[in-house]
């Protein structure tokens, strides 16, 4: 298969500044390699010496960039957060260090053992210590970290996985709700798609006319009917609530969060991903699209099968 040459910058492009250092700011700007989630993470907050908030932002951005190992959300918000932790404990030590070359090993010994109860200790040591190879001026008798290895880890017996029967029987009942809601959804929309062709009577069927027309406005716009005052706020006409409450009547025609779920238990029971690559996948929002004229919502024919969930 033919590809096509990747997008390049064009001449003079420089990729803009992830360690903010200017102006009395100490932060990273992180952002994902897809650029649809970013954040920008304050390291001026942290209750130690400028220095030190420096040397640990540095680390941070070195293992959140494009050649660490933390590129996720997820991994970066942990690792930020480690070093919170470790530099909330320096802050308490008698003495505590103003740069990374100050740094002794009695401080990883004492953070350890502040933290020695609780079963995530490894995970912590293991993330704080890796951050800190990536400091600049650290102390070569910190870096091997005497006394701080050997953490126990828990080695008791884990669930792998749902049994194979009880895994049916989730499966089993994330169909029944997906299909439900799309029976919910596929008959509330019969109604405003009459409506749109004009098969109602606005004078013989005053309430059924406008139960076409208000889920017509939510299926087109994703929101309510609503009446905009000079103040700018918008309120909802007294009309919508005689038809019920607001998130009933939007749920009439559009998935609620609630519903999305069965649905993704089902992509994660048959794709094997996590809940949260699923739920990250790129999907082009309806919401807020006028339906194109003539369109009709598919129903298979004579011989057509409806694809399984």
């Amino acid at each position: 298969m033919k590809g096509r040459p990747a997008a390049l910058p064009g001449p003079g492009y420089e990729a803009p500044g992830r360690l903010l250092l200017d102006e009395g700011r100490c932060a990273v700007r992180f952002s994902t390699e897809d650029g649809r989630f970013s954040k920008e993470y304050d390291f001026g907050s942290l209750p130690v010496a400028r220095p030190l908030q420096a040397g640990f932002a540095a680390a941070f951005d070195r293992r959140t960039g494009p050649s660490g190992t933390c590129r996720g959300p997820g991994s970066a918000a942990s690792c930020y957060y480690q070093l919170r932790t470790f530099a909330r404990y320096l802050a308490t030590v008698l003495d505590p260090p103003t740069r990374p070359d100050q740094l002794r090993p009695r401080h990883l010994e004492g953070y350890r053992d502040k933290y020695r109860s609780q079963q995530t200790l490894a995970q912590r040591i293991g993330g704080l210590t890796a951050t800190l190879r990536a400091t600049d001026g650290l102390d070569d008798a910190v870096l091997p970290m005497p006394g701080v290895g050997g953490i126990p880890r828990d080695r008791s017996a884990k669930v792998a996985s749902y049994p194979l029967e009880d895994f049916r029987k989730i499966m089993h009942a994330a169909r029944v709700e997906a299909r439900a809601t799309a029976a919910r959804i596929r008959t509330h929309r019969q109604l405003p798609e009459r409506w749109r062709l004009g098969r109602i009577d606005q004078s013989g069927d005053g309430q059924d006319w406008e139960l076409g027309r208000l889920p017509d406005h939510i299926e087109s716009t994703g929101d309510i009917p609503r009446r905009r005052y000079e103040n700018g706020r918008a309120y909802a006409g007294q009309r919508v609530f005689g038809h019920g409450r607001i998130t009933d009547l939007i749920a009439s025609v559009h998935l609620t969060w609630r519903d999305a779920m069965p649905l993704l238990v089902l992509m994660a029971g048959m794709t094997g991903q996590n809940g949260g690559t699923i739920a990250a996948a790129p999907a082009a929002p309806d919401r807020g699209r006028t339906p194109p004229a003539g369109h009709r919502p598919y129903r298979p024919g004579a011989g057509q099968r409806v694809p399984r969930a």
